[in-house]
């Protein structure tokens, strides 16, 4: 009973330097919440999965230490607004801000991939950076579905881009594609998920130019 009445109207939680990791489920549903806050010498490195899923949180804030993100931590998180990413930080796991109220984020320099249906249906999401030394090397299928960008500006290591990972962006009018990318459009053996949709299908692209490193370009990609 005392956890129900916790996810009902505790609406702040600070998480002491010494938690290492916030568990599976932990604040799953706590609709009254809307901060999380860590100490400055947060030992934190592992979100775990949907730890905050459907909560009230408006901000995340991360600590320095984190290194993963984990599937549908902040999925329909409809409140977050605004994200800080720490430098550190190497992979945004599946689903992980799907269908949260994101309006821009900022990709740390460290992160190395952006798997399968990251920010998908993050409607309000108009704009995403990455860092110029970005060691990114793969978007994973469907991961911006769905969203509000208008330009994609892909980091110079990108070399795997998903399939559907911009499908149905129909504000999405630019798509500038680095020398190095050499897969567009690729399917994956680690879901039994759809992954038919082309990486750009459905979307508002009025120009793009092709790298000549490209090897493989997949069906209905454009």
């Amino acid at each position: 009973v005392t956890g129900w009445l916790q996810s009902l109207t505790v609406e702040e939680v600070s998480v002491p330097a010494s938690v290492r990791e916030i568990q599976n489920d932990a604040f799953q549903g706590w609709h009254a919440l809307r901060r999380v806050a860590f100490a400055p010498n947060s030992k934190l490195e592992c979100i775990g999965l949907r730890a905050f899923q459907a909560s009230g949180l408006e901000e995340f804030v991360a600590p320095a230490g984190l290194r993963e993100v984990a599937s549908d931590a902040f999925l329909r998180c409809m409140k977050l607004r605004r994200v800080e990413l720490n430098e550190g930080l190497e992979r945004l796991c599946w689903e992980c801000f799907r269908e949260s109220g994101l309006e821009a984020v900022a990709v740390p320099a460290s992160v190395r991939e952006i798997a399968a249906f990251a920010f998908m249906g993050c409607t309000k999401l108009a704009s995403v950076s990455f860092a110029e030394d970005s060691q990114l090397r793969t978007i994973g299928f469907r991961a911006f579905q769905d969203t509000a960008l208008v330009r994609f500006a892909a980091p110079a290591g990108l070399r795997e881009l998903g399939n559907g990972a911009f499908c149905n962006c129909k504000q999405l009018l630019e798509a500038e594609l680095n020398e190095g990318l050499e897969i567009l459009g690729s399917n994956t053996k680690e879901t039994e998920h759809d992954t038919s949709m082309g990486a750009f299908e459905n979307s508002g692209l009025e120009h793009v130019t092709l790298p000549t490193s490209l090897r493989q370009i997949e069906a209905r990609t454009f």
